[in-house]
């Protein structure tokens, strides 16, 4: 089970002919909820990869409404462009429009262009511009009063 979206949440938010177009199997004759948990939790994995070092996550809806509103919507795109490519089926614009802005949000979390504004940081992670910043010394003068 995902922690930003539920598979009747994603359901609900397909309209029935693309529900029925990307989720429905001729070999069990409905919606293969399956595919569908497996769209939402490639969609979470992908969140995870790019900002699982920087944030304590998941977010909750109780904890921290604002960023679990943000991540699930990244987590619905990403999980309805998966269904997509899992078909072939000609993506709308729409959706792969929707997919690359939601990488680019990732990216923007990640490279600390933007920010979860109620997700705690996590500490000493070793990665991000703000490890970059600190109190040592640009240069540094050698024995034989030469930079490096």
């Amino acid at each position: 089970m995902s922690n930003y979206l539920s598979i009747q949440d994603y359901k609900d938010y397909l309209p029935q002919e693309i529900e029925d177009k990307l989720l429905f199997s001729d070999n069990i004759g409905s919606v293969n909820d399956d595919w569908a948990q497996e769209d939402v939790n490639s969609g979470e994995s992908l969140i995870e990869s790019y900002i699982g070092k920087y944030y304590s996550l998941p977010a909750t809806e109780v904890d921290n409404p604002t960023s679990y509103g943000i991540l699930r919507r990244i987590n619905t795109d990403i999980s309805v462009y998966y269904s997509y490519q899992r078909w072939q089926l000609g993506m709308p614009e729409e959706t792969m429009y929707a997919y690359e802005q939601a990488i680019k949000q990732l990216k923007d979390l990640r490279d600390e262009k933007s920010y979860l504004p109620d997700m705690p940081v996590l500490e000493n992670n070793g990665v991000g511009k703000s490890s970059l910043f600190s109190n040592a010394p640009v240069f540094q003068i050698g024995t034989q009063n030469t930079f490096y």
